[in-house]
């Protein structure tokens, strides 16, 4: 009975030991086996893209602008003449993108307004900075979202007789034309608040309300983004 038992261990032991090694003998072949074997791109794993395609690239844009006056009240008091009517302008902007559609950068923009012969001619200057969201990067037509923020100048041909804050909110899209050239369009929202000041042609107080002007901008432009650099 016992020398059975001891059969039977036995044999249970080599059965246990032909399984390990028939699962090792399995498993150890096809790792090494793996680099030569051919890839299933169904069960391939996904690569992560070359870290040159990961490199920010540079970008210009040159817009043409239309701004036209939503809420004006501060900078134009009742009954009194307006100073910032519709008009139009430029703005040149330089950026920073990355591989994910994120952009950062900064530029100057300059508004020639209506002004109702207070001024000759009123401007209205720019510096901020800027971001921007460009989604579906990899396709021709992708769609954007702006968030601009600066400092504002306003007064008679390009000489200031106020400053402020502004702050733009956006949205419009991306036409490539080419790999490193398109076509934007978009539609901005911009409100600003000037230190108090008073014109001198005449002598009318404004910006004394606590309230915020506001101004719609359409604005068409040409993107220039630098080639991707390629490894050597």
């Amino acid at each position: 009975m016992l020398t059975s038992s001891r059969l039977h261990i036995s044999n249970s032991a080599r059965v246990t030991c032909v399984a390990l090694v028939a699962i090792g003998a399995f498993f150890v072949p096809g790792i090494h086996a793996s680099a030569d074997a051919p890839i299933d791109p169904a069960t391939a794993a996904i690569v992560p893209p070359d870290p040159v395609d990961r490199v920010p690239v540079r970008g210009v844009e040159v817009e043409l602008h239309l701004p036209v006056p939503v809420y004006a009240r501060p900078l134009c008091p009742r009954p009194e003449p307006c100073i910032v009517g519709v008009g139009g302008g430029f703005s040149v902007f330089v950026e920073r993108r990355f591989q994910n559609g994120f952009a950062i950068g900064a530029g100057y923009q300059a508004l020639m307004l209506k002004a109702d012969s207070v001024f000759e001619l009123a401007t209205l200057q720019t510096i901020g900075a800027r971001a921007r969201w460009v989604r579906q990067p990899n396709y021709a037509v992708h769609p954007t979202l702006t968030l601009e923020a600066g400092v504002a100048t306003l007064g008679d041909v390009f000489r200031p007789e106020t400053a402020g804050l502004y702050l733009d909110v956006g949205a419009g899209g991306e036409f490539e034309m080419t790999e490193n050239l398109a076509f934007t369009l978009g539609l901005r929202l911009r409100t600003m608040a000037f230190v108090p000041f008073t014109t001198v042609q005449d002598g009318v107080h404004r910006s004394v309300s606590p309230f915020i002007d506001v101004m719609t901008n359409l604005h068409i432009g040409i993107l220039w983004l630098s080639p991707r650099a390629r490894a050597r």
